[in-house]
């Protein structure tokens, strides 16, 4: 039975379909209030991007009491204190910063996140990093560490040169198909999505202040090849994982990319920003079904016109 989000009443009628960042949703409209709502996470009354906002409010530092009452002012919706305490308690699993969220919030009182925008080729990016676990991921990595909290757009590095999403490059590696979070949560995330293209965004954020390992989004790097000039680009999801740093991209239909040129400028970019070894690196892209893995310090590299 599907009930209406704002008034909880099961007095609805389908009401057409809409295209979402996973696929078509049937549109409910409620006969009594007149409110038009798409169906939601199986079991869960209200749309899903209520419950993934509720989660990422909560693990920001939000108490429950808060969440709830800002979700009510957000969607004009009747949501209980109650009910926002249940949707963290069923989707631990993919919060785990949830495990963490005590500790961070006696260190930075709520304000985990950092943000600063970076114009590249007059497309703004929402660069961020969170503070409490770039603290605690990166102690053996300071030169990360630094790299992130100190960057500064310099002069017009950006504006010049090629983006590593552009790159003419054969880079053959050995992927490998692994099972990772990363993708549960772009299912979980990508349930709620309302506007198509904004689903890099909400992955990212959600990655970013939800999972364990992700320290920052949309990393701007940069570097000077001796055959390719210079070159530059963002990392969706930076994350530190037992010592290693991982460069993953999300990609749509990871499947059918070939986005290995790319994440090995990105792998090559950071090493030299950050002084972090190559072999220290590993490089993946992702979508909602698969995960692919490579270290780019194995990577076989010709570049155009050598063998």
């Amino acid at each position: 039975m599907t009930n209406c989000p704002s008034c909880g009443s099961d007095n609805v009628r389908k009401k057409g379909k809409r295209v979402t960042g996973a696929g078509e949703k049937q549109i409910y409209q409620c006969r009594e209030c007149g409110r038009r709502f798409t169906e939601g996470l199986p079991g869960i009354r209200y749309p899903p991007y209520v419950v993934t906002d509720a989660l990422t409010l909560y693990n920001m530092g939000y108490n429950l009491d808060e969440v709830a009452r800002s979700l009510r002012k957000r969607y004009k919706t009747r949501l209980s204190r109650s009910t926002v305490g249940r949707w963290i308690e069923k989707n631990r699993d993919i919060i785990p910063f949830i495990t963490l969220r005590e500790e961070a919030l006696k260190k930075y009182d709520g304000e985990m996140i950092v943000e600063k925008e970076v114009t590249h080729r007059g497309i703004t990016y929402p660069f961020a990093y969170h503070r409490y676990k770039l603290e605690k991921r990166c102690s053996d990595l300071p030169g990360l560490k630094g790299y992130i909290e100190n960057f500064s757009e310099e002069g017009r590095f950006f504006e010049d040169g090629e983006r590593c999403s552009e790159v003419k490059l054969d880079v053959r590696v050995k992927k490998e198909v692994k099972v990772n979070l990363a993708s549960r949560m772009a299912r979980f995330v990508l349930e709620g999505v309302r506007v198509k293209k904004e689903r890099h965004r909400e992955i990212e954020r959600f990655m970013l202040v939800n999972d364990s390992a992700t320290v920052a989004v949309e990393v701007p790097v940069y570097f000077y090849d001796k055959k390719l000039g210079s070159v530059s680009g963002h990392i969706d999801l930076l994350q530190v994982r037992f010592g290693d740093v991982y460069v993953l991209d999300y990609k749509p239909d990871a499947e059918g990319e070939h986005p290995e040129a790319q994440l090995y400028f990105y792998a090559l970019a950071i090493s030299f920003r950050t002084k972090v070894p190559l072999q220290k690196i590993k490089c993946a892209w992702f979508d909602e079904s698969v995960y692919y893995e490579f270290s780019p310090a194995k990577a076989r590299v010709s570049y155009p016109g050598k063998e």
